[in-house]
């Protein structure tokens, strides 16, 4: 699970691992992982430096049969100095994460995106950059699927919220 730390991904991973699945998290350094509460015990903590080759280690060290990604920074109205973030963290590390699948035959992934991807219920029309985003590693996400037997569900959430929730909504 990508993101696992994070509002969802933290009750994803609860929900998993009550239901017996055995679970592995992808987190960058320093990454807090509070909202795991005791789950942390339970589950094996896989940091990324940021490189594709960690990336590619990582996936064959874990050896998944899904990945589930929810990875993503969001920024509702962006900065010029947020660019290099955005793209790191909405593309690149998605992009890292495919490649690494690709090499080490993991062929499953649940992907989510956001509705902000279809303004006025467009089939494309962003909100914001983070939008753009999203949907950029999804056209890198087709190449994928069409050229490496990828199976692959995307879904795109709408606003979330719930107990234990530390945003401010």
């Amino acid at each position: 699970v990508t993101g696992g730390a994070g509002f969802i991904g933290s009750h994803l991973v609860q929900r998993l691992l009550g239901i017996k699945h055995e679970v592995h998290v992808l987190t960058r350094p320093g990454t807090d992982l509070e909202l795991l509460g005791d789950s942390q015990g339970r589950i094996v903590v896989h940091s990324h430096s940021g490189s594709t080759q960690n990336m590619i280690e990582i996936v064959k060290d874990a050896r998944p049969d899904v990945i589930v990604h929810l990875a993503s920074l969001f920024v509702g109205e962006h900065k010029s100095t947020d660019l290099e973030e955005l793209i790191n963290s909405n593309v690149l590390l998605s992009t890292q994460i495919v490649e690494a699948m690709n090499l080490n035959d993991v062929r499953q992934m649940i992907n989510v995106g956001t509705s902000w991807q279809h303004y006025q219920d467009a089939d494309y029309n962003p909100v914001n950059l983070y939008a753009a985003t999203k949907q950029a590693f999804r056209s890198l996400l087709s190449f994928y699927v069409e050229t490496c037997d990828l199976r692959v569900i995307n879904l795109e959430l709408f606003d979330t919220f719930g107990p234990n929730d530390r945003r401010d909504k």
